[in-house]
């Protein structure tokens, strides 16, 4: 059966919308802006420049709507017509300007901008000009332009500024710096100039000479937080670690909330050992940004390292898991379990830090928490394992080495150690291990101190290396004791004394070295200092495998000074 025809379309019978007037258009598009409805406010606008093509002013707007609508090229076209249509208004110049230097058009640029004589328009356009022939590299007209901005405004620092920086890059810093100063007598209240000549100073590698321009400026400002940081940064260049400090806590006290300088000081003072003030400002800051991981990280270091395990715990367990210093987080975690004597927990936490990154110094740690809990065996397999990828490894093989130490294997030890420096000669802390092991025995002494010192020559910033040398002019020096030579064995105490003090501050604070500050005291005589070196190692989460007499240390000086 054949399909039946079909059904023609009815004719529309609805009677198109009349034309909108001009004023009409208008009204339409304004309504359209209010409502935000700027898409339908653009098609307004269009007919109604169809209806009065040469309107400057409707030009315009119509150019300033496309632009907010990502219509580059509709707002060049329209904003072009404008100005043909006799439009001056200074968006549209700056606009058009803008477009003319992103062709790199400059000639165009600067007909827009500048008078027929040469000068810029107005000061806007002059701001502009600038910026456009110091990108360019038209330092001449750059200087031109500063000199007529300097000339028309001369009580607004932007033209003195651009002057100077644009007579330095023309390679004339003194005579940018008269610049500045004429400007600074002219306006004394006005300290951009006095911080342009220290940053002039600065970038020409003259640290000593910006200070000097920066304690002036603090003179007339003691409250500019930004000239107390670029003086700390002056500082630290000269190397006064002391008065860039100083200069920071300064900056911190005018801004609390700069979260960057605060972070700064605080890991100064980690560095330094000064836990408890770490800690102060780290929980300072930590409750005004509670979502910055990085700074709950330090927080529980500070902590961990100040004796308030809980609260570290607290710090440590904040950070998610999806942050950079998750696993670092879990590793200080671990730490701390291992310090405790949880061996199990530790291993899990660092686990957890594998499952995120599973590096080589995770697997040693890991393989350290088998063997600490008891399975030598399956620590040093694990270790033996990775050696199945690389035989050569010395990091590998100087780890089994400290596992052995660890298990108080020492003779094991020391072979597996002699092993690493036969693939790394230079291994920093194989050279340590060895020469420490003698020096703990009191024997091959000046063997000891040859290793110890090229260990410290890779590493000369190791805490505890320095540590090593450090008992070996102890043990040197109670050899002298016992040959009768006192003054040789005070000179060596006293060298080992210098050492510990340079360990302790290395490490910022260690239960060993505290310890061995204790017993070279202890030997200069110096007993109360001593005693209060042992109690400072108590605090300090001491190893019980490292320092079995500790206690009783402590304990028999205590009766000793005790009053009677």
């Amino acid at each position: 059966m054949p399909a039946p025809p079909e059904a023609s379309a009815a004719p529309d019978t609805t009677p198109p919308e009349p034309a909108r007037t001009l004023d009409e258009e208008l009204e339409h598009a304004h309504a359209s802006l209010d409502s935000g409805e700027l898409d339908e406010a653009f098609a307004a606008y269009e007919r109604a420049v169809a209806l009065a093509p040469a309107d400057a002013e409707l030009l315009t707007r119509a150019a300033q709507l496309a632009f907010r609508l990502g219509s580059t090229d509709a707002a060049i076209d329209y904003a072009t017509r404008a100005r043909e249509a006799g439009g001056q208004d200074a968006w549209l110049r700056q606009f058009l300007a803008e477009s003319r230097r992103a062709e790199r058009d400059y000639a165009g640029m600067a007909a827009l901008l500048e008078a027929p004589n040469g000068e810029p328009l107005d000061p806007e356009a002059a701001a502009f000009l600038y910026s456009a022939w110091l990108e360019q590299g038209d330092f001449e007209r750059a200087r031109s332009v500063a000199r007529w901005q300097v000339d028309v405004e001369p009580e607004t620092p932007a033209g003195w500024l651009n002057l100077a920086e644009v007579t330095e890059k023309l390679g004339d810093a003194a005579a940018a710096e008269k610049i500045l100063r004429e400007a600074s007598a002219k306006q004394p209240r006005e300290t951009q100039y006095l911080a342009a000549i220290a940053a002039g100073r600065r970038a020409r590698g003259d640290r000593l000479g910006e200070l000097g321009v920066l304690a002036e400026l603090l003179w007339r400002d003691a409250n500019d937080a930004s000239s107390w940081l670029a003086k700390a940064e002056a500082e630290f260049d000269l190397g006064r670690e002391a008065d860039g400090v100083k200069s920071l806590a300064r900056a911190e006290q005018l801004q609390p909330e700069d979260l960057r300088t605060t972070m700064r000081l605080a890991l100064i003072d980690l560095q330094r050992g000064a836990f408890k003030e770490a800690e102060a400002r780290l929980a300072r800051v930590s409750e005004l940004f509670p979502e910055q991981y990085e700074i709950a990280y330090f927080l529980g270091v500070a902590r961990r390292r100040s004796g308030d395990v809980e609260g570290a715990l607290t710090a440590l367990d904040r950070i998610a898991e999806d942050h950079p210093r998750f696993s670092d987080g879990r590793v200080q975690v671990a730490g701390i379990l291992e310090a405790s004597g949880d061996f199990e927990g530790a291993r899990l936490e660092v686990e957890r830090a594998q499952a995120i990154e599973n590096s080589k110094p995770l697997a040693y740690y890991h393989a350290s928490l088998v063997a600490k809990g008891g399975d030598l065996t399956g620590g040093i397999a694990e270790l033996e394992a990775m050696l199945r990828g690389d035989a050569d490894d010395a990091e590998t093989h100087y780890n089994i080495g400290i596992l052995r130490g660890e298990a108080r294997e020492l003779d094991a030890a020391i072979a597996k150690m002699n092993e690493t420096l036969a693939l790394d000669p230079n291994h920093a802390g194989a050279l340590n291990f060895v020469g420490y092991s003698w020096a703990e025995r009191g024997e091959r002494l000046d063997e000891a101190q040859r290793l110890i010192e090229r260990a410290l020559a890779q590493r000369p910033d190791d805490g505890f290396i320095t540590d090593s040398l450090a008992w070996v002019f102890y043990q040197r020096g109670k050899q002298e004791l016992a040959a009768g030579r006192q003054p040789a064995a005070r000179a060596l105490f006293e060298k080992a004394r210098v050492k510990l003090e340079e360990a302790q501050r290395l490490t910022g604070g260690d239960p060993v070295i505290s310890e061995h500050l204790g017993d070279v005291y202890l030997a200069l005589g110096k007993k109360r200092t001593a005693l209060q070196k042992y109690e400072l190692a108590v605090t300090q989460s001491p190893r019980a495998g490292e320092q079995p007499e500790l206690a009783a240390k402590l304990e028999r000086l205590r009766r000793e000074l005790a009053p009677r």
